[in-house]
């Protein structure tokens, strides 16, 4: 039986679709940027006024064969798939929908039980993982091939695994959770740890340098002739100072003890306990003593004698120290801090060093310090300097710039901005120069060397003289977002770059004459690793400097910290004020979309949005840059507690998380990883803050793991310790039930949230 083939008129829906997606493809198009769901919108309220209006009444009167309608219907179908497939991914990530799938996968993975957290686990770094599995009081952890490791039950279905590769061996991608009756598999993203020199200390006169990598546990030894040696150390060296002409001292994050050790016979000579955590460490200019930067639970200054090996005296500090130099006679000391941004002085006074009343505050916290034997003053590079300490809120504002200091009169000689623009920076500026300044030496010649990650430069700075640029793009040799420098003597210098785990020696000329890679070059990592490639790149991107002269380095400095500041992340205001938000820090932030304090972006990558509109884009252009920065962000672990290191107390964590659940604080920052990944808007949690603030913000649920790490917080910045967030910024109770428990419940509370 033949059907028959009727002629009708075309439907108008169909005509419709079709039309509005035609109008939609030309207008991106002729924008070539444009891809919009309200394009899309606009575009259908376009046809369909012209449809019903004038194409309707036509075509409903012209009958079309059923030949013709199938080809129309074809045709359409044509321009649906290739839409989709042109613009589809586009449009997603445009208007937000990414950010569905992303919590879809991350929650799914968390409410997978038994489920770990964190999400990252790096080769041959000590970590602390969290298993939640409600029905087991026993959990025991094995990577795959690996010995069965025993957790510790907190309680609650919690339990924790503070994992040391030196003692329980190679880490892998798969864990192997041992349940009373099963055993389940889970993956972990796992990292293979590169080398990562950074900071350079010299002897000019005899042409050596030394360096570490905290990364993979080695001394760098750098000679004038191009000669670069690696020595295997202890766990985490930090800094690295000289003392004679055979014999550094290297201080440790995660050993309790540092090292005097004989470089030249490769020999540890003494270890000399003065607790975990230690910074940064500076040599006397005369006496045999060293003094070591120590942050943590208890943040100090410990002076060391070298020849007795005495700890001569222990500076107990309110604030946590990072960077620290002596004077120029040795009586008087220096460090840095985060919380507050400022520069504090120690003096001695009969034998003893005391602290000097009056801070220097700058506003945003110092990125490193050098000073030159002798010299009575120091240099220091920073991201921001207002006098008063309060953070300029300009949206992202960063002001990149070096400061000398005079250690005598104790205030600011000089200041040299090397990138300018105004606080709400809207200047059509292009940054190409001058960007990130990172790593300062005083060279015999009393120039200033500096590095500048963002821009791949090396400058010469000489008293009121312009600054002679001694290596760019072209000329660096491959050493991408250099960060150490150190003068070696004779005009030549030494260069590292971190994230190509790379030191270059130059020559007076300017020539490279050596590079050493302590990790493969970009062209084995791509055969033997691409992940490892693009991490890589990824690191190199997230220092750039973007043409508004800022970074992603500008505030996550250190490697992905929080510089503890406020910033005007969004340019809201409440009754002309400016909302800030202190800066979060990017480690162990993978799998935990979405991102920002108020929940903004699905993805990491997302962010290049604001990079390529708002602050202008790059000058350097390179594919797959959001991703790059993704797998290097999501590479970073969080930081290790100091609890680790100095000892946990089983007893009293048992009994503060006790208290956390009955204060309901795992309702939003649940287990395993203290978080939801929900949102809140202020007037729920807040509702005094939510009187003095718009009230359309949202927050997004932070993940508390590592938390004492990173002060200030909540999202403002107005409680500056853990205790404060409950006895001062809780008078509501909406902030969990904190009032429910006993004076000593909420210490446990607090003590657990330390211990995380």
């Amino acid at each position: 039986m033949l059907i028959k083939s009727e002629s009708k008129p075309l439907n108008l829906s169909v005509v419709s679709i079709g039309l509005t997606l035609i109008c939609w493809n030309l207008s991106i198009m002729v924008s070539k940027v444009f891809v919009s769901l309200w394009m899309l919108i606009l575009c259908f309220l376009f046809v369909w006024l012209i449809v019903n209006f004038w194409l309707g009444p036509v075509l409903s009167k012209k009958p079309i064969s059923l030949k013709l309608r199938l080809i129309i219907w074809f045709g359409i179908l044509v321009i649906i798939f290739g839409s989709i497939h042109n613009h589809g991914n586009r449009i997603i990530k445009e208007e937000g929908f990414e950010i569905i799938k992303f919590r879809a996968q991350d929650r799914q993975r968390l409410e997978n039980l038994p489920s770990i957290a964190p999400a990252t686990i790096v080769s041959g770094r000590r970590q602390t993982f969290y298993i939640y599995s409600p029905e087991s009081n026993q959990v025991s952890w094995q990577f795959e091939g690996g010995e069965i490791l025993p957790t510790q039950h907190l309680g609650m279905g919690l339990h924790r695994i503070d994992y040391d590769p030196r003692l329980d061996g190679a880490a892998n991608r798969k864990v192997l959770l041992h349940l009373p009756d099963q055993i389940v598999e889970r993956e972990l993203h796992f990292v293979f740890a590169k080398a990562h020199p950074r900071w350079l200390v010299s002897d000019p006169d005899k042409g050596i340098a030394f360096g570490v990598s905290k990364e993979t546990d080695q001394l760098i030894i750098i000679d004038r002739n191009g000669d670069i040696r690696v020595v295997s150390v202890g766990d985490g060296p930090s800094d690295v100072v000289i003392l004679d002409d055979t014999t550094v001292a290297i201080s440790y994050l995660y050993e309790s003890d540092i090292w005097l050790y004989d470089y030249k016979n490769d020999k540890l000579l003494k270890e000399i306990s003065v607790g975990g955590f230690q910074k940064h460490i500076a040599k006397h200019p005369n006496r045999p003593e060293v003094a070591v930067a120590i942050e943590g639970i208890e943040p100090k200054i410990a002076v060391i004698n070298t020849v007795s090996h005495e700890v001569t005296q222990r500076i107990n500090l309110d604030e946590s120290p990072e960077w620290i130099v002596y004077g120029p006679k040795g009586d008087s000391l220096v460090f840095s801090s985060r919380t507050p941004r400022a520069l504090y002085r120690l003096d001695r006074i009969e034998e003893e060093f005391q602290l000097y009343q009056k801070p220097l505050f700058f506003g945003r916290p110092v990125l490193t310090i050098s000073r030159k034997p002798g010299s009575p003053y120091f240099y220091v590079a920073t991201t921001g300097y207002n006098p008063s300490g309060d953070a300029p809120l300009g949206n992202h504002f960063v002001q990149d710039q070096l400061l000398k200091v005079s250690i005598e009169k104790w205030e600011v000689l000089e200041q040299m901005i090397t990138t300018r623009k105004t606080q709400q920076q809207k200047d059509p500026i292009e940054v190409g120069s001058g960007g990130s300044p990172m790593g300062i030496s005083m060279s015999g010649s009393n120039e200033l060397l500096v590095t500048f990650a963002g821009t791949d430069e090396v400058w010469a700075i000489q008293g009121a003289k312009p600054p002679r640029q001694l290596l760019d793009r072209k000329t660096i040799g491959g050493l991408w977002a250099p960060h150490g420098i150190a003068d070696l003597g004779n005009g030549y210098f030494a260069v590292t770059s971190p994230s190509q785990g790379a030191i270059g020696v130059f020559d007076k000329n300017r020539n490279q004459i050596s590079i050493k890679y302590l990790a493969l070059d970009d062209k084995s990592l791509e055969k033997a690793d691409y992940l490892a490639l693009q991490i890589r790149r990824g690191e190199r991107n997230f220092f750039e400097t973007t043409r508004a002269g800022l970074s992603c380095q500008s505030c996550h400095t250190d490697g992905g910290e929080s510089d503890r500041s406020a910033h005007d992340i969004t340019s809201t205001r409440y009754k002309g004020e400016i909302i800030p938000y202190t800066t979060l820090s990017l480690k162990g932030i993978a799998r935990t979309a979405p991102y920002l304090r108020d929940a903004s972006f699905s993805s990491v990558a997302d962010l290049m949005r604001v990079a390529n509109s708002r602050y202008k884009g790059y000058v350097r252009k390179v594919n797959n840059r959001g991703q790059d920065i993704q797998h290097w962000v999501e590479s970073l672990p969080p930081q290790l507690n100091p609890y680790v290191i100095k000892g946990r107390n089983l007893e009293r964590e048992r009994a503060g998380l006790k208290a956390y659940v009955l204060a309901q604080c795992d309702s939003c920052h649940s287990f395993p990883a203290f978080t939801n990944l929900g949102q809140h808007i202020p007037s729920r949690l807040f509702p005094e803050y939510a009187k003095r603030r718009n009230g359309e913000e949202i927050f997004d649920t932070p993940s508390l793991i590592a938390l004492s790490s990173s002060p200030p917080f909540l999202q403002d910045g107005r409680a500056e310790t853990i205790h404060s967030i409950f006895d001062e910024h809780n008078a509501d109770n909406r902030h969990g039930d904190t009032k429910i428990l006993s004076k000593k419940q909420l210490l446990d509370l607090e003590f657990f949230l330390e211990s995380l």
